[in-house]
């Protein structure tokens, strides 16, 4: 380039302008063709935590015990992302290994969640067992009755009488027609959410929309709600669309063994539970 400029003064200059430019042409036209072929892989490595709540229940000799139990869990999990831009890899590999720590730290918690409430659960329904009153006695002696068949079979508060397979007959302990218009406080207890810690996702209240005697019969009704519900269960607050009713004997009566006999009707349903 310089030895043309000392030979031809005039001319070289025009020449050596146009060589610049050319160089300068090829240079822009080339340079993107060697970025566009690199590409960036990029490794990135997240914690998260994650916390899960479970509710779980078991029976033990009748006896049901609840417990919800709430747990948080760490998490740590690692991605890898390709691109262009090494800026772009590095975000893109970061976002997909936060997401896959918070799957595993959610999953562990909710393991965890679910086999400390299944435990405290089952040792709530044993305790509850061995806890049960023992029956109040009678004010005065249960005549025995006679035992008879056919026509001239006895009956008392629970219907003809029944004999067992000694021959003896049953007693009658308890019996409720709901021949009235309201729940017989002497032997019924209305149970709560509230009193007795229990929910399976829905509330349990004592109103009239979910609990009514009427015609012979008492009638508990489960029902989804306009808008959602509060109550509280063994000190946790439920948010939830449904209501129930429920009722117990629990401190009114209780069975140790014998005969028990229910006349009840569910609604037609397709679904389970």
């Amino acid at each position: 380039m310089q030895t043309a400029v000392r030979r031809r003064c005039a001319g070289g200059a025009t020449r050596v302008v146009l060589v610049v430019v050319g160089a300068l042409l090829m240079s822009t036209l080339v340079a993107p063709s060697a970025d566009a072929a690199r590409r960036y892989t990029v490794t990135a490595k997240k914690s998260a935590t994650a916390t899960s709540t479970v509710t779980r229940s078991a029976v033990h000799d009748g006896y049901r015990g609840t417990a919800t139990i709430r747990r948080t869990a760490r998490g740590v999990a690692a991605a890898k992302a390709t691109s262009t831009s090494k800026k772009k890899a590095t975000s893109v590999a970061r976002s997909r290994a936060l997401a896959r720590a918070r799957a595993v730290a959610r999953k562990r918690a909710t393991a965890s969640a679910s086999a400390a409430a299944t435990s405290l659960a089952r040792s709530r329904a044993v305790a509850a067992a061995k806890a049960k009153p023992a029956p109040k006695p009678s004010a005065s002696p249960t005549p025995t009755p006679v035992p008879t068949t056919g026509s001239d079979a006895s009956a008392d508060a629970c219907g003809p009488t029944r004999l067992k397979t000694d021959g003896s007959a049953w007693s009658c302990t308890f019996s409720d027609d709901f021949d009235g218009d309201a729940l017989d406080s002497s032997k019924w207890l209305v149970a709560t959410s509230e009193a007795t810690g229990l929910t399976y996702g829905d509330c349990w209240v004592d109103r009239p929309e979910n609990l009514s005697v009427a015609d012979g019969s008492l009638r508990l009704t489960t029902r989804m709600e306009d808008e959602p519900v509060t109550c509280t269960a063994e000190g946790k607050t439920v948010t939830t669309r449904y209501t129930s009713g429920s009722v117990t004997t629990w401190g009114r009566y209780t069975l140790d063994r014998g005969r028990v006999e229910i006349r009840a009707k569910m609604p037609t349903t397709t679904q389970p539970g």
